[in-house]
């Protein structure tokens, strides 16, 4: 691939993202979104790449969660974000998730922070103590999580 070619695709790309952050506070818009609901939905969707309604669904849940915190760290508030999909996922794949999105986290803090939301019940884990598998509770409460 030339790099007229590669450039043509980094283009392509982010015309798709425009569009779709268009979209994102279209929805947005329409549905009268706190400032902070707008934030995370903006986040959300640069993270995910999913369609429009699936990330407003979950900055819906993530903006649930932490306003129901006085203060919440940004490792903590990171991990809510990656786990606000309604995927589970090994502890391994939150800290890579949490590294795209911060630039930095270590396996050690993810899971002292995975260890502190499933005591505040913000988590679960589905998977096994050996294996575990993490997902938000308001995931599996609403059925947006996938059975595992």
């Amino acid at each position: 691939m030339t790099l007229d070619e590669k450039i043509e695709v980094v283009i392509e790309l982010l015309t798709r993202v425009l569009m779709k952050l268009e979209r994102l506070e279209n929805e947005l818009s329409k549905a009268g979104a706190d400032p902070a609901l707008y934030q995370i939905s903006l986040e959300l969707a640069t993270l995910f790449s999913k369609p429009i309604m699936e990330t407003l669904e979950a900055a819906r849940r993530v903006y649930s969660i932490i306003a129901g915190f006085t203060e919440i760290d940004p490792i903590s508030k990171a991990v809510i974000y990656v786990l606000s999909a309604c995927e589970p996922y090994t502890i391994s794949e939150i800290t890579r998730k949490v590294r795209d999105l911060r630039g930095s986290s270590s396996r050690r803090i993810i899971s002292d922070r995975l260890r502190g939301l499933e005591a505040r019940g913000i988590v679960i884990n589905i998977g096994s103590p050996q294996r575990p598998r993490f997902t938000l509770k308001a995931c599996m409460d609403d059925n947006y999580g996938k059975e595992a």
